[in-house]
Protein backbone atom coordinates (compact mmCIF):
# COMPACT_ATOMS: atom_id res chain seq x y z
CA UNK A 1 0.00 0.00 0.00
CA UNK A 2 1.55 3.11 -1.36
CA UNK A 3 0.68 6.55 1.02
CA UNK A 4 1.60 9.85 -0.24
CA UNK A 5 2.82 12.32 1.57
CA UNK A 6 -0.48 14.73 1.26
CA UNK A 7 -2.45 11.56 3.16
CA UNK A 8 0.18 11.72 5.58
CA UNK A 9 -0.26 15.11 6.29
CA UNK A 10 -3.77 15.10 6.31
CA UNK A 11 -3.99 12.32 8.66
CA UNK A 12 -1.31 13.95 11.37
CA UNK A 13 -3.52 17.39 10.73
CA UNK A 14 -6.93 15.44 12.07
CA UNK A 15 -5.12 13.15 14.65
CA UNK A 16 -3.44 16.61 16.02
CA UNK A 17 -6.91 18.56 15.82
CA UNK A 18 -8.85 15.02 18.00
CA UNK A 19 -5.84 15.31 20.33
CA UNK A 20 -6.16 19.37 20.52
CA UNK A 21 -9.85 18.63 21.39
CA UNK A 22 -8.81 16.22 23.73
CA UNK A 23 -6.78 18.57 25.71
CA UNK A 24 -8.03 21.73 25.30
CA UNK A 25 -11.93 21.17 25.16
CA UNK A 26 -12.88 18.04 27.69
CA UNK A 27 -10.03 18.35 29.73
CA UNK A 28 -10.25 21.87 30.22
CA UNK A 29 -11.15 21.88 33.76
CA UNK A 30 -10.10 18.52 35.67
CA UNK A 31 -13.21 16.83 37.16
CA UNK A 32 -14.43 13.42 37.79
CA UNK A 33 -15.97 11.98 34.66
CA UNK A 34 -19.59 10.30 34.89
CA UNK A 35 -20.01 7.43 33.03
CA UNK A 36 -22.41 9.20 30.80
CA UNK A 37 -19.24 11.35 29.54
CA UNK A 38 -17.28 8.16 29.21
CA UNK A 39 -19.80 6.28 27.20
CA UNK A 40 -20.34 9.28 24.92
CA UNK A 41 -16.39 9.66 24.67
CA UNK A 42 -15.60 5.99 24.20
CA UNK A 43 -18.73 6.17 21.37
CA UNK A 44 -16.83 9.44 19.85
CA UNK A 45 -13.47 8.11 19.28
CA UNK A 46 -14.79 4.88 18.05
CA UNK A 47 -16.79 5.81 15.86
CA UNK A 48 -13.89 8.06 14.41
CA UNK A 49 -11.75 4.94 14.05
CA UNK A 50 -14.65 2.88 12.55
CA UNK A 51 -15.00 6.21 10.19
CA UNK A 52 -11.39 5.54 9.20
CA UNK A 53 -11.35 2.64 8.78
CA UNK A 54 -14.22 2.49 6.66
CA UNK A 55 -12.06 5.43 4.43
CA UNK A 56 -9.22 3.35 3.74
CA UNK A 57 -11.58 0.29 2.36
CA UNK A 58 -13.65 2.84 0.00
CA UNK A 59 -10.02 4.06 -1.27
CA UNK A 60 -7.40 1.16 -0.70
CA UNK A 61 -9.78 -1.53 -0.99
CA UNK A 62 -10.71 -4.33 1.74
CA UNK A 63 -7.52 -5.84 2.31
CA UNK A 64 -6.10 -2.58 3.81
CA UNK A 65 -8.84 -1.62 5.92
CA UNK A 66 -9.24 -5.56 7.67
CA UNK A 67 -5.46 -5.26 8.08
CA UNK A 68 -6.19 -1.26 10.01
CA UNK A 69 -9.61 -3.16 11.86
CA UNK A 70 -7.30 -5.94 13.21
CA UNK A 71 -4.90 -4.06 14.68
CA UNK A 72 -7.32 -1.19 16.08
CA UNK A 73 -9.10 -4.09 18.24
CA UNK A 74 -5.95 -5.47 18.96
CA UNK A 75 -4.57 -2.28 20.56
CA UNK A 76 -7.94 -1.84 22.11
CA UNK A 77 -8.16 -5.27 23.45
CA UNK A 78 -4.89 -5.10 24.95
CA UNK A 79 -5.75 -1.29 26.03
CA UNK A 80 -7.58 -3.16 28.81
CA UNK A 81 -4.47 -4.56 30.37
CA UNK A 82 -3.63 -0.88 31.02
CA UNK A 83 -6.55 0.02 32.69
CA UNK A 84 -5.22 -2.34 35.79
CA UNK A 85 -1.99 -0.34 35.62
CA UNK A 86 -4.04 2.88 35.78
CA UNK A 87 -5.88 1.99 38.68
CA UNK A 88 -2.86 0.63 40.48
CA UNK A 89 -1.03 3.56 39.87
CA UNK A 90 -3.40 5.90 40.66
CA UNK A 91 -4.21 4.30 44.27
CA UNK A 92 -0.44 4.17 44.82
CA UNK A 93 0.63 7.81 44.36
CA UNK A 94 -2.83 8.74 45.37
CA UNK A 95 -3.75 11.00 42.86
CA UNK A 96 -7.23 12.96 43.73
CA UNK A 97 -10.25 11.60 41.18
CA UNK A 98 -10.86 14.59 39.69
CA UNK A 99 -7.10 15.19 38.14
CA UNK A 100 -6.50 11.12 37.41
CA UNK A 101 -8.18 12.12 33.92
CA UNK A 102 -5.52 14.94 33.29
CA UNK A 103 -2.53 12.59 34.77
CA UNK A 104 -3.98 9.90 31.62
CA UNK A 105 -3.97 12.72 29.13
CA UNK A 106 -0.37 13.75 30.30
CA UNK A 107 0.62 10.02 29.61
CA UNK A 108 -0.95 9.73 26.60
CA UNK A 109 0.62 12.94 25.12
CA UNK A 110 4.05 11.70 26.68
CA UNK A 111 3.83 7.76 24.97
CA UNK A 112 2.63 9.23 21.47
CA UNK A 113 5.54 11.75 21.70
CA UNK A 114 8.43 8.84 22.57
CA UNK A 115 6.26 6.27 20.19
CA UNK A 116 7.42 8.45 17.00
CA UNK A 117 10.99 9.32 18.80
CA UNK A 118 11.04 5.65 18.52
CA UNK A 119 9.40 4.50 15.36
CA UNK A 120 11.42 6.83 13.17
CA UNK A 121 15.06 5.94 15.16
CA UNK A 122 13.75 2.17 13.66
CA UNK A 123 12.74 3.26 10.83
CA UNK A 124 16.37 4.71 10.37
CA UNK A 125 18.06 1.56 11.78
CA UNK A 126 16.38 -0.79 9.70
CA UNK A 127 17.03 1.12 6.58
CA UNK A 128 20.81 1.42 7.51
CA UNK A 129 20.82 -2.47 7.78
CA UNK A 130 18.64 -2.82 4.57
CA UNK A 131 20.92 -1.02 2.57
CA UNK A 132 24.14 -2.41 4.07
CA UNK A 133 22.79 -6.38 3.16
CA UNK A 134 20.47 -5.38 0.06
CA UNK A 135 22.89 -6.46 -2.50
CA UNK A 136 24.54 -9.70 -0.09
CA UNK A 137 22.16 -12.64 -2.17
CA UNK A 138 22.34 -11.15 -5.09
CA UNK A 139 25.99 -10.45 -5.36
CA UNK A 140 26.30 -13.79 -4.17
CA UNK A 141 24.38 -15.83 -6.88
CA UNK A 142 26.57 -13.22 -9.46
CA UNK A 143 29.64 -14.61 -7.94
CA UNK A 144 28.69 -18.34 -8.32
CA UNK A 145 27.53 -17.86 -11.72
CA UNK A 146 30.29 -16.57 -12.53
CA UNK A 147 29.43 -13.37 -13.75
CA UNK A 148 30.66 -9.71 -12.09
CA UNK A 149 29.28 -6.29 -12.21
CA UNK A 150 31.63 -3.76 -10.75
CA UNK A 151 30.03 -1.49 -7.97
CA UNK A 152 30.41 1.92 -8.20
CA UNK A 153 32.82 3.45 -5.38
CA UNK A 154 35.50 1.12 -5.50
CA UNK A 155 36.73 0.86 -8.87
CA UNK A 156 41.11 1.47 -9.30
CA UNK A 157 40.66 3.04 -12.70
CA UNK A 158 41.95 6.29 -12.54
CA UNK A 159 42.42 6.49 -9.05
CA UNK A 160 46.20 7.36 -8.03
CA UNK A 161 48.59 4.46 -6.34
CA UNK A 162 51.27 5.35 -3.79
CA UNK A 163 53.92 2.92 -3.40
CA UNK A 164 56.56 3.29 -1.07
CA UNK A 165 59.96 0.99 -1.74
CA UNK A 166 60.49 -0.75 -5.55
CA UNK A 167 61.44 -4.19 -4.56
CA UNK A 168 59.98 -7.31 -5.70
CA UNK A 169 57.20 -7.01 -4.38
CA UNK A 170 56.84 -2.56 -4.60
CA UNK A 171 57.56 -3.47 -8.42
CA UNK A 172 54.90 -5.74 -9.09
CA UNK A 173 52.54 -3.73 -7.68
CA UNK A 174 53.50 -0.99 -9.66
CA UNK A 175 52.99 -3.15 -12.70
CA UNK A 176 49.54 -4.61 -12.14
CA UNK A 177 48.61 -1.38 -10.68
CA UNK A 178 49.17 0.25 -14.18
CA UNK A 179 47.41 -2.52 -15.56
CA UNK A 180 44.77 -1.58 -14.01
CA UNK A 181 44.70 1.95 -15.63
CA UNK A 182 45.66 3.43 -12.23
CA UNK A 183 48.01 6.74 -12.28
CA UNK A 184 50.98 5.43 -10.20
CA UNK A 185 53.82 7.49 -8.10
CA UNK A 186 56.39 5.76 -6.69
CA UNK A 187 59.56 6.44 -4.44
CA UNK A 188 62.66 4.21 -3.41
CA UNK A 189 65.66 4.78 -1.33
CA UNK A 190 68.05 4.24 -4.13
CA UNK A 191 65.93 4.98 -7.14
CA UNK A 192 62.98 3.94 -9.37
CA UNK A 193 63.48 1.75 -12.57
CA UNK A 194 62.95 3.75 -15.52
CA UNK A 195 61.35 0.71 -16.79
CA UNK A 196 59.00 0.45 -14.70
CA UNK A 197 55.11 2.43 -15.80
CA UNK A 198 55.35 4.99 -12.61
CA UNK A 199 55.90 8.82 -12.15
CA UNK A 200 58.92 8.84 -9.34
CA UNK A 201 58.32 11.43 -6.93
CA UNK A 202 60.04 12.69 -3.52
CA UNK A 203 58.60 11.13 -0.69
CA UNK A 204 56.62 13.87 1.23
CA UNK A 205 54.81 14.58 -2.11
CA UNK A 206 53.84 11.03 -2.98
CA UNK A 207 52.47 10.22 1.06
CA UNK A 208 50.65 13.76 -0.11
CA UNK A 209 49.00 12.55 -3.31
CA UNK A 210 48.48 9.12 -2.93
CA UNK A 211 44.46 9.40 -1.35
CA UNK A 212 43.20 6.22 -2.54
CA UNK A 213 45.33 3.58 -1.02
CA UNK A 214 47.05 2.67 2.03
CA UNK A 215 49.82 -0.16 2.95
CA UNK A 216 49.49 -2.42 6.00
CA UNK A 217 51.96 -5.63 6.89
CA UNK A 218 50.52 -8.13 8.86
CA UNK A 219 52.88 -9.89 11.37
CA UNK A 220 55.93 -10.89 9.48
CA UNK A 221 55.70 -7.94 7.01
CA UNK A 222 56.38 -10.49 4.03
CA UNK A 223 53.07 -9.93 2.65
CA UNK A 224 52.09 -6.18 2.09
CA UNK A 225 48.59 -5.16 1.52
CA UNK A 226 46.61 -2.08 -0.07
CA UNK A 227 43.22 -0.83 1.33
CA UNK A 228 41.28 1.93 0.22
CA UNK A 229 41.28 4.73 2.79
CA UNK A 230 37.44 5.74 2.04
CA UNK A 231 36.03 2.20 1.70
CA UNK A 232 38.30 0.10 3.29
CA UNK A 233 38.40 -2.64 0.55
CA UNK A 234 41.48 -4.42 0.72
CA UNK A 235 42.19 -4.23 -3.24
CA UNK A 236 44.73 -6.67 -4.24
CA UNK A 237 48.09 -7.59 -3.04
CA UNK A 238 51.16 -9.92 -2.97
CA UNK A 239 50.50 -13.28 -0.89
CA UNK A 240 53.63 -14.78 0.58
CA UNK A 241 51.88 -17.75 -0.18
CA UNK A 242 52.48 -16.93 -3.67
CA UNK A 243 54.65 -14.48 -4.08
CA UNK A 244 55.14 -14.34 -8.07
CA UNK A 245 51.42 -14.13 -8.28
CA UNK A 246 48.49 -11.72 -6.68
CA UNK A 247 45.40 -11.66 -4.67
CA UNK A 248 43.23 -9.65 -6.58
CA UNK A 249 39.72 -8.19 -5.10
CA UNK A 250 37.60 -8.58 -8.17
CA UNK A 251 35.00 -5.89 -6.67
CA UNK A 252 37.93 -3.43 -7.42
CA UNK A 253 37.98 -4.46 -11.48
CA UNK A 254 36.69 -2.17 -14.31
CA UNK A 255 33.35 -3.01 -15.16
CA UNK A 256 34.29 -5.30 -18.57
CA UNK A 257 37.79 -6.34 -17.32
CA UNK A 258 37.07 -10.04 -16.95
CA UNK A 259 34.35 -12.14 -18.73
CA UNK A 260 34.01 -15.24 -15.93
CA UNK A 261 34.82 -15.91 -12.19
CA UNK A 262 35.25 -19.26 -11.08
CA UNK A 263 35.01 -19.80 -7.47
CA UNK A 264 36.69 -22.38 -5.81
CA UNK A 265 36.20 -23.39 -1.63
CA UNK A 266 39.21 -22.59 0.32
CA UNK A 267 39.59 -23.19 4.17
CA UNK A 268 40.70 -19.82 5.60
CA UNK A 269 40.93 -21.07 8.88
CA UNK A 270 42.85 -23.07 8.84
CA UNK A 271 45.33 -21.60 6.29
CA UNK A 272 48.46 -22.75 6.62
CA UNK A 273 47.21 -26.09 6.38
CA UNK A 274 45.14 -25.19 3.46
CA UNK A 275 47.57 -23.13 1.20
CA UNK A 276 48.70 -26.35 -0.51
CA UNK A 277 45.65 -26.14 -3.04
CA UNK A 278 47.22 -22.75 -3.98
CA UNK A 279 50.78 -23.86 -5.31
CA UNK A 280 49.52 -25.16 -9.07
CA UNK A 281 49.21 -20.90 -9.09
CA UNK A 282 52.99 -19.89 -8.79
CA UNK A 283 55.75 -20.92 -11.38
CA UNK A 284 57.87 -22.17 -8.63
Amino acid sequence: MHVTTEVWLITIAVMTVVLAVDIFVIGRRPHEPSMKEAGIAIGVFSGLAILFGLGVWYVSGPRFAAEFFAGWLTEYSLSIDNLFIFVIIMANLRVPRKLQQFALMVGIVLALIFRGIFIALGAAAIGLLLAAARDCARMDRDIRAGVWAAREGIELHGKTLGVVGTGPIGAQMVRIAAGFGMRVVAWNRSGVDPALPCEELELDRLLAGADVLTEYAFNTGVARHLFCRRCGVKSFYVPRSNPDGFSVNARCLETGTIATLAVEPFDGRNWENSAGVLRHLSSG
